[in-house]
């Protein structure tokens, strides 16, 4: 009786023929196996393991940054600040979207982000403050934020007023 032959086959990312027991099962495949040997497949693995573990430590990290940023932005806001349209009662945080204070963003602003951004990813510090104090930023609520557009304001407001005086 003649041995057996190994059945070869080529992986797809080393592209080195290696006999089939070199390669794991699958049963989505017309031969039963996956393209990758298994040392390859290792290596694959081993790295998206490794790039995950960094993007969450990086995840991990910018939170942090933020949130003691944020809480250090939040001790120079008072307590009590009222929405200039509509008077409801917001503060600065950033876990109660509803009542968190969103600011009217005005083009002679030096800040030329928006400002819950420039908040979010600049340290508070008396550089900061005084750049931020440089600026006229209206205090609004969510609801008016999202009711009041920042651009094209002058022609929105003029087509709120034609048809207030329409309809009196």
């Amino acid at each position: 009786m003649e041995p057996a032959k190994a059945v070869m086959r080529v992986c797809k990312m080393c592209n080195y023929s290696k006999s089939k027991n070199k390669f794991w099962a699958d049963k989505n495949r017309k031969d039963g196996l996956q393209f990758y040997c298994k040392d390859c497949h290792r290596k694959i693995r081993r790295l998206k393991y490794n790039l995950h573990k960094e993007k969450e430590k990086r995840r991990i990290q910018c939170l942090r940054w933020r949130k003691l940023n944020r809480d250090s932005w939040n001790s120079y806001f008072p307590k009590k600040i009222k929405c200039q349209v509509c008077l409801k009662e917001v503060f600065f945080n950033g876990t109660h979207r509803n009542n968190t204070i969103n600011f009217d963003h005005r083009q002679e602003c030096v800040i030329k982000t928006a400002p819950s951004k420039f908040l979010n990813s600049h340290v508070f510090n008396e550089t900061n403050k005084k750049l931020w104090e440089s600026c006229n930023f209206g205090t609004l609520c969510l609801s008016c934020n999202i009711l009041l557009p920042t651009r094209n304001r002058n022609k929105w407001l003029k087509r709120v007023n034609a048809y207030i005086k329409d309809k009196v």
